[in-house]
């Protein structure tokens, strides 16, 4: 198994070049199947709405295109994490 993590962050047209170019991932994906992976798995943990971020981005499109599993952040995959007194926590 794979896992890209694509610059995903904002949900911005690909044209801007604020996010990963779809096309690169795409290329990306091809190239670890044709290596023998199993399965390719795309995430990201988005600043914006992480479907509106892969929809925009038309990063989320290209990798499934191209035969990857799309893994969209849930609050249920982060814990808490204590560092120092303090707590940081995603989602």
């Amino acid at each position: 198994m794979v896992v890209i993590k694509p610059n995903v962050a904002f949900d911005k047209n690909p044209d801007l070049g604020a996010t990963s170019q779809p096309d690169t991932v795409s290329a990306v994906v091809k190239l670890c199947f044709a290596a023998g992976a199993r399965k390719v798995i795309v995430c990201d943990n988005p600043i914006n709405n992480p479907e509106s971020c892969f929809f925009k981005t038309r990063v989320g499109d290209a990798a499934q295109r191209a035969g990857a599993t799309l893994m969209l952040p849930k609050s249920s995959y982060f814990e808490p994490l204590y560092v120092g007194g303090e707590t940081i926590k995603c989602l």
